[in-house]
């Protein structure tokens, strides 16, 4: 296989993913449940099929499950920062000498624009997460659609027939028929 050549599962021709079978899947089960979602059902089919698409989507749960951990630290610190700040805020509003409170409220809003300045760097990381987070998430669902587009497109080669139809509209006529004899 070249380097060009796309990693994707070959499924033979008579082997169709269970999802789009026409045995008991759980889809019934799953519409009870309230969710049906064929393309998840078949990307989890494909998981247990694919060690390099299970080792992405670990790796994908990995890195966002690590995120708390990541965070955890400077949100708390920030947290406690902006906590102080708001309950200073409140009881600078308290005082009851003008001068003194426009004084207070001053030095509160020199220390806190300090504060975020001296933060600014780290709020950019953790917008910096927040992109790359929707960035895995576009990716990942994108993964999902192209690795399970083949599937369907397959299972799309097996149209049925008509012929259930046809004799359906059939004896539809005939009833039409039958009706409209009667009434003249």
């Amino acid at each position: 296989m070249s380097c060009k050549e796309k990693s994707t599962p070959q499924t033979n021709a008579a082997e169709v993913p269970q999802a789009l079978s026409d045995k008991d899947t759980g889809i019934e089960y799953s519409l009870k449940k309230g969710r049906y979602d064929l393309l998840e059902m078949l990307y989890d089919e494909l998981l247990q099929k694919d060690a390099n698409l299970k080792n992405i989507e670990d790796e994908i749960t990995k890195v966002k499950s690590s995120k708390f951990d990541s965070l955890n630290k400077f949100q708390g610190f920030n947290g406690k920062n902006e906590a102080y700040f708001s309950a200073a805020k409140f009881q600078a509003d308290q005082i009851t000498d003008s001068v003194l409170k426009k004084r207070v409220q001053q030095l509160i809003t020199e220390k806190q624009a300090a504060y975020e300045t001296k933060i600014a760097g780290h709020l950019v990381l953790v917008d910096t997460i927040d992109v790359k987070d929707k960035k895995i998430s576009d990716l990942h669902r994108l993964l999902k659609i192209t690795k399970t587009l083949p599937l369907i497109e397959q299972y799309q080669n097996k149209l049925p027939s008509t012929k259930a139809i046809e004799s359906y509209i059939k004896n539809q006529e005939r009833v039409i028929q039958l009706q409209n004899g009667a009434i003249k």
